[in-house]
């Protein structure tokens, strides 16, 4: 009887560690989860800046910076899912701010050759393209805002 109850209590303790040992593997495995999606959330505000965010997308370059801290700060505080939702939103956003960025240069230059066209005389050489290009940027310039 005391052989099968000590048999018992050291199967127990087994499976209690084999349960605890499974626990800690899902918390590393959720922790570099979040860890390498806040490394692709900076990475992306990196991407953003060198698009010229600071720029064209200011609001949503400072709004993934922010949502980024709170991320950090979260995954200090083991709040995984806080974490976890921050740095999806601070990605998604500066990926945002990336496309605005993007739009907003390649904007100002087709602004610029427009003008240097007009400079070289193509409102009188090539009206229909010089008018096609002059529209497409009107319609570019308002999509953006």
């Amino acid at each position: 009887m005391k052989k099968a109850l000590l048999v018992f209590l050291f199967a127990v303790l087994f499976l209690v560690g084999c349960a605890s040992e499974k626990s800690a593997i899902r918390d590393t495995k959720v922790n570099n989860e979040i860890q390498a999606l806040i490394g692709a959330a900076r990475t992306a505000i990196v991407e953003a800046r060198s698009a010229g965010a600071e720029k064209y997308a200011k609001e949503f370059l400072e709004s993934a910076e922010s949502k980024l801290i709170v991320a950090e700060e979260a995954l200090k505080k083991d709040e995984n899912e806080v974490a976890l939702n921050f740095a999806k939103k601070a990605k998604e956003e500066a990926m945002t701010a990336k496309n605005k960025a993007l739009a907003g240069a390649m904007l100002e230059k087709a602004g610029a050759a427009i003008k240097a066209a007009a400079a070289a005389g193509a409102e009188n050489s090539a009206p229909e393209l010089y008018n096609r290009a002059e529209k497409y940027l009107l319609a570019g310039q308002k999509k953006k805002h």
